[in-house]
């Protein structure tokens, strides 16, 4: 019946592709069948079967080599490209530059063949950041923090939180670097310390002349709790410990879920339960998840990249192991697989250079312009012809979380 029903949606959508030239040979003719196949496969029901490890490792490769070949020479990533017209867009996003270095200091990190490629990107990343940082004014603290760009005089508290997560688990991998990024790991450990509120999560952005701003932000609050827990095992300062366990008990006290929180906080309580664990963050990460789930299960007909909520539910399943019913488990390992599946059509891939897309309601064939920029970055949405750094960023970590975490594979 599978196959009945795939190859009446093929001879439909033959009709509708724009035919190929007579004057075009077989080479591009195939790719082209090629990518309509594909589409028609993508619109069958998705599988919850899990991915194979070999299916795992190479598309997190594919994607970290994305990111690497969106690296400019200053150290800053192209933020937007559009494969199909092989330009880059002037949109940018300092927080997701931060993200990028984070999600490739987990491939390198994780790689037991440790790839040079990987560690010159981070390196320059990291004088990239460096380069763009402002210092505080003194009585704020003795710290720097990311600007929003090489003229702005604001600093938003997630770009520290991620770059320095990069650097750590960089130092990590390559302990004989740590001399050489002692200065910079303590000048933006010390401006998360210097933004937490008393008895409150943290100040979500510094302004150079102006000082903290008096407003948090789900996403920050949770980024900063992870780059904590990093810096903690980095430092063992045990102060850092203390504000971490105020910042849970704060953000685990509130009587609704934040959805922007769920990524970043499922990460931070995935090490923070492995260093010291406890039942209050089993039961947080247990009540947390079941609700994002139940989230989850209606937006499985939507068209737009999941790997954000995807990359929270794969820490999740980390805290939960051995800590929860079956029951609980088993639904979130479906709905980790689930997602794994169908966003495997989401990645681009240079062997398969053409793309049958539908945008505003009609069927069109797409061709990469420059596949060797294109190969690996997942677009924003099935119909959205965009790769933007921070869906490939919760792509690559997520999948290589289910590799690594999950089914206890090596990378």
């Amino acid at each position: 019946m599978k196959s009945l029903t795939t190859f009446v949606l093929f001879i439909y959508l033959l009709a509708q592709v724009p035919p190929v030239e007579a004057s075009e040979t077989d080479n591009v003719v195939i790719p082209q069948l090629t990518a309509v196949v594909e589409y028609l496969e993508h619109m069958l029901p998705t599988s919850s079967n899990e991915l194979t490890a070999d299916k795992l490792r190479n598309i997190v490769t594919d994607g970290a080599d994305w990111i690497v070949a969106a690296q400019e020479e200053s150290g800053h990533f192209g933020y937007e490209y559009h494969p199909f017209e092989g330009t880059y867009s002037s949109d940018e996003g300092m927080v997701r530059q931060a993200g990028t270095l984070f999600a490739l200091s987990e491939v390198y990190q994780h790689q037991t063949k440790q790839n040079p490629t990987y560690a010159k990107t981070i390196e320059k990343a990291i004088s990239y950041f460096e380069n763009i940082s402002g210092k505080s004014e003194k009585e704020d603290g003795d710290f720097w923090c990311i600007k929003n760009n090489g003229k702005s005089s604001r600093c938003d508290l997630g770009s520290v939180a991620l770059a320095l997560i990069g650097i750590l688990n960089y130092v990590e991998a390559e302990p004989d670097k740590e001399a050489k990024y002692s200065e910079i790991i303590d000048k933006y450990s010390t401006y998360l310390i210097s933004a937490k509120f008393k008895d409150r999560g943290f100040s979500n952005k510094y302004n150079l002349g102006d000082g903290f701003g008096k407003e948090e932000s789900p996403f920050y609050n949770g980024e900063s709790m992870l780059a904590l827990v990093k810096y903690y095992e980095y430092s063992q300062d045990e102060k850092v410990k203390v504000i971490l366990e105020e910042t849970f008990d704060y953000l685990s006290a509130k009587e609704e879920y934040e959805t922007p929180l769920y990524l970043w906080i499922m990460a931070a309580l995935k090490d923070m339960n492995r260093l010291w664990p406890h039942e209050k963050y089993v039961k947080y990460a247990k009540d947390f998840t079941a609700w994002r789930i139940d989230l989850s299960l209606m937006k499985h007909s939507t068209n737009s990249n999941y790997c954000a909520p995807l990359e929270g539910m794969t820490s999740a399943y980390s805290i939960l192991e051995n800590n929860v019913n079956y029951e609980l488990l088993s639904r979130l390992s479906s709905e980790i697989n689930f997602w794994q599946n169908k966003t495997t059509y989401l990645q681009l891939n240079k062997n398969s250079p053409y793309r049958l897309m539908n945008l505003d309601g009609q069927l069109q064939l797409l061709k990469q312009t420059n596949p060797n920029l294109s190969h690996g970055g997942f677009l924003s949405a099935e119909n959205i012809p965009l790769q933007r750094i921070d869906f490939t960023q919760h792509c690559v970590s997520s999948y290589l979380q289910k590799l690594v975490d999950i089914n206890g594979e090596t990378f």
